[in-house]
C-alpha cells in the first residue's frame, strides 16, 4: 500500500485585536502594565501606566504620558505589536499627539517615535520625540 505524505504549512488569521496560534490572545495585554520611560530630546524620564480600554483594539495611556504634557488620559489603538495614538487633543489645551510605539519581541520594551504639537493653527510648534520604555510588572 503506499505512503502519501502531505507537507505544507497553515496559517490562520486572526479576527482583529487577537493573535497567538489559537487566537486567543488579546494583542493589546503584552502592552498593559507600568512603565518606566526615557524620552529625547531632553531626556524626560517618567512613568507611565496602560490599561486596556473599552474596545477589543484599544488601549489607554495615563497622562504622564511624555512627562504630563496632558492633564487627560490618551487613547491608542494597537495591531499586532504596534501601538498607535492617533493626532489628538486630550484636553482642551492647544496640544496636540500623535505617536507610533513598537514592542519588543520579548514584550519587554516599547520603542517610541511620537510629536507634540502646541499653539493655534498660526502658531503651532510641532516637536518630535523618541522614547524606550521598559516594563516595570
Amino acid at each position: 500500500m503506499p505512503l502519501l505524505a502531505v507537507i505544507g504549512s497553515c496559517s490562520k488569521l486572526c479576527n482583529s485585536g487577537y493573535e497567538g496560534s489559537r487566537c486567543n490572545q488579546l494583542s493589546t495585554t503584552k502592552f498593559v502594565g507600568k512603565w518606566s520611560a526615557v524620552d529625547t530630546p531632553g531626556t524626560l524620564i517618567y512613568t507611565d501606566t496602560i490599561i486596556r480600554g473599552s474596545v477589543i483594539e484599544d488601549l489607554v495611556l495615563s497622562s504622564s504620558f511624555s512627562n504630563h504634557h496632558f492633564s487627560h488620559n490618551i487613547s491608542a489603538s494597537v495591531i499586532n505589536n504596534v501601538l498607535t495614538i492617533p493626532y489628538q487633543q486630550p484636553d482642551s489645551a492647544s496640544i496636540f499627539i500623535a505617536a507610533t510605539g513598537i514592542m519588543s519581541d520579548d514584550h519587554n520594551t516599547i520603542v517610541f517615535a511620537y510629536q507634540i504639537t502646541v499653539g493655534a493653527d498660526s502658531t503651532r510648534v510641532t516637536s518630535i520625540y523618541g522614547g524606550t520604555w521598559t516594563r516595570q510588572n
